[in-house]
């Protein structure tokens, strides 16, 4: 099309040259010739110097078009290198960190850089180029403290670009905030450009990226950082969706403890490290009589109600699984049994003063519970779990005789 359109200008300025020459010498009110020959060639190149400037305004246009499409495919290929190194990472510090090299490797304006996610109320810097981060992770931002939040009167709707950071108010940043950027280097930016992290149309965080010299960032930095920006929310979207479903597929809904498989899968890893531990097997008494006099909510209410103060008697170390409707695990590694029964009796005269129902009867959890010793009584998963099952049902029955 560019060279169509040459070719039309130079038969016009043919045919013009041609037309404007004869009627300069035929008509122009000039008795000398030599007159008239100027006139025409000053006429002629006036022609030429117009068509010459317009045809390299079109190929100038035409050269950045070229340089902006080749800055497009090294991007596209730098976007396709980075997602297929990202397919096989699972460090989010690692991910982070690499989209950001990634974002300085296709806009080489930029020579630092940074990526901050938002955390409750506060904007966290989880990864940075260029910076020491030792003091940059220190450092909390409030929405109203970014320089997004400022550059864009508080929409943060858009990509912003500080063309001198000199301008940039450093606002109500506190003192500290402001000597932890100074130690980082922060002081060492002239320039930045800072695009929002969205996810649901909602803002969850910023990428940026600095340079050392003033007005060093344009429109095509702009597109190309928001590319970048766009890369970082699909991977927060899907880590959130991959915690959801490791939550789902490990924890049980109701109660936020192991399910019976992953239950399952902790015992057989701690029977694999060779851990001592005591394996404990717990069945609620009451529960059923529960669900039939009062109905599920209040049973649910029994189930939580165990759960919530099973957790104020045992550590961190020690794991809790709902195996069934009423029946539980746990697991207390390096315990003897006698120290298990311990704290298991605790939990249980604890729970003889927690009432589910404030109106009417009152309802108290109570539980019969057997455990046996890995190694010194079984080393095997299935003899383990028969050994535990075995003396809760013996401890069932009693209860049910006392009662």
């Amino acid at each position: 099309m560019k060279l169509k359109r040459a070719i039309i200008i130079i038969v016009l300025l043919i045919i013009s040259q041609f037309v404007l020459s004869y009627y300069i010498y035929e008509y122009a009110m000039i008795n000398n010739r030599l007159g008239k020959f100027i006139l025409i060639f000053a006429v002629n190149w006036m022609l030429n110097l117009y068509a010459v400037a317009y045809m390299f305004r079109d190929y100038s246009n035409l050269f950045l078009s070229f340089k902006r499409f080749d800055r497009n495919h090294y991007t596209t290929t730098i976007l396709y290198e980075l997602l297929k190194e990202l397919a096989g990472m699972e460090n989010k510090e690692e991910i982070y960190h690499r989209i950001l090299e990634a974002a300085l490797e296709a806009i080489p304006s930029g020579s630092m850089g940074s990526i901050l996610l938002k955390h409750d109320d506060y904007y966290i810097y989880e990864s940075s180029k260029g910076f020491n981060h030792e003091y940059l992770e220190l450092i909390q931002l409030k929405e109203e403290e970014t320089s997004l939040y400022k550059l864009t009167d508080g929409k943060m709707d858009r990509t912003a670009v500080v063309k001198d950071i000199q301008m940039l108010n450093a606002g109500d940043i506190d003192e500290v905030q402001i000597d932890l950027f100074s130690k980082a280097g922060s002081n060492k930016v002239k320039s930045s450009i800072t695009a929002p992290i969205k996810l649901k149309q909602h803002v969850i965080g910023m990428i940026s990226l600095d340079s050392t010299n003033v007005n060093e960032f344009d429109q095509d930095d702009v597109e190309i950082l928001e590319l970048f920006a766009f890369e970082v929310s699909k991977f927060v979207q899907m880590h959130e969706t991959m915690e959801l479903n490791l939550i789902m597929s490990r924890y049980d809904e109701l109660t936020h403890i192991c399910n019976r498989r992953y239950g399952r899968e902790q015992l057989k890893r701690f029977i694999k490290m060779e851990t001592p531990f005591v394996l404990v097997s717990v069945d609620l008494n009451n529960l059923k009589e529960v669900n039939d006099m009062y109905g599920h909510d209040v049973g649910d209410a029994l189930i939580k109600c165990f759960v919530n103060n099973a957790k104020l008697f045992i550590g961190n170390d020690v794991v809790l699984s709902r195996y069934g409707g009423d029946e539980f695990w746990m697991i207390f590694p390096n315990h003897t049994a006698l120290e298990a029964r311990v704290i298991l009796d605790d939990i249980k005269n604890y729970l003889l003063n927690q009432v589910i129902i404030k109106e009417g009867p009152p309802i108290s959890v109570s539980f019969s519970y057997g455990l046996v010793e890995f190694p010194q009584e079984a080393t095997n998963y299935d003899e383990l779990l028969k050994i535990a099952d075995q003396r809760m049902y013996e401890n069932k029955r009693k209860h049910k005789v006392a009662h």
